[in-house]
Order: structure tokens, then C-alpha cells, then sequence
């Protein structure tokens, strides 16, 4: 019985341990609510700005593919973040009640920005919208 408590007592130390040390893990997914109905999103690459609203299919393949980012919490200095760095792309994702996310691409590293928290995506593909884009700013 004292050997079962002990053998008990060192899996649950070794699981606080893991725990702790365990860096925070984020879907941008969980952003967008289910009852969103459309989303608008902006891109912008070397100074052109597109725009798109999406709604039903292209929402739907939105929600799938940030549900699907693998993203871990990572902190910058001031004047250090991605968002600073020359170059790259970022999108944001937005409904009416205001800013949902960003994706911003810098090289080979992708990040989200969600309330002001920068998280490393550790699966990135390029978000789903190419075919859903409908205005173009320069």
C-alpha cells in the first residue's frame, strides 16, 4: 500500500512538473465565434491592400484553417516583434464587434497577434482567401 502511494504521489509530482513547464499553446480558431456570420479580412504585401467579407464557404474554410495552426506563446522586446520587421505579409481578420487576429509572415516564421499576445505558428500555410478576394487598394 506505501509503495502504491509513493509510485502514486511520483506520477502526480511528474505531471505538476510537465505542467508547469509547459509552454501556452493557442488556436486562432477559438476567435471566431459560432455564431459569426462573415469576416472581413485585409491583406497587405509590398504596399497593395486587398480586401475581402467572407461568408459561408470562404468562412467556413477560414475557421478550418486557423482551427487547424499549431501556435505557441512567444514574447519580443519592445521595437523587436515581427509586426516591426521590413517586409513580409500580414492579414488581419476582423468582424463588426472589431479586431479578431493577425497573421503576419516574416520569412520563414509566421505569427498570430491576438490581444496583443504574439504566438510562433508551427505549422503555417498561407490563409484561404486568394480566391475570395474582391477589392483591391494600392
Amino acid at each position: 500500500m506505501k509503495r502504491m502511494a509513493a509510485v502514486f504521489a511520483a506520477m502526480l509530482m511528474l505531471v505538476t512538473l510537465c505542467a508547469c513547464g509547459a509552454e501556452e499553446s493557442f488556436s486562432p480558431g477559438v476567435l471566431i465565434g459560432e455564431d459569426t456570420e462573415a469576416v472581413a479580412v485585409s491583406h497587405t504585401v509590398a504596399g497593395t491592400l486587398e480586401t475581402a467579407d467572407l461568408t459561408g464557404t470562404g468562412l467556413n474554410d477560414l475557421i478550418r484553417w486557423a482551427g487547424g495552426l499549431e501556435c505557441e506563446s512567444v514574447e519580443f522586446e519592445e521595437g523587436e516583434t515581427p509586426g516591426d520587421a521590413e517586409g513580409g505579409e500580414a492579414w488581419s481578420f476582423s468582424t463588426s464587434d472589431g479586431e479578431l487576429f493577425s497573421y503576419i509572415s516574416v520569412g520563414s516564421s509566421s505569427y498570430i497577434l491576438a490581444d496583443g499576445d504574439w504566438y510562433l505558428v508551427g505549422n503555417p500555410t498561407e490563409p484561404p482567401i486568394s480566391s475570395y478576394k474582391v477589392d483591391s487598394l494600392s
